[in-house]
């Protein structure tokens, strides 16, 4: 395999870390808005947000993070 394949799984697997970390703030979102006797929006608010953040970002780097990729093997013009 070269170089930027062995890159590109890298970043896919961890891709796929950040997808499961952006599910559990979802659904810990959902467990403090609801679990609680006085709903904590704030905290609420919080974890949606940065699962959210975390859950887009996620989808980037599974799809191969293409930028990432041309920024650190750029081609070689001869």
């Amino acid at each position: 395999m070269k170089p930027i394949q062995v890159f590109g799984i890298i970043v896919r697997v961890f891709g796929l870390s950040l997808f499961i970390y952006s599910i559990w703030y979802l659904v810990l979102g959902v467990a403090l808005g609801l679990g609680l006797p006085e709903p904590q929006s704030g905290f609420m608010v919080n974890y949606f947000i940065n699962g959210l953040t975390f859950f887009f970002l996620s989808l980037y780097l599974l799809r191969g993070a293409p930028h990432i990729l041309r920024f650190s093997y750029p081609r070689e013009e001869n």
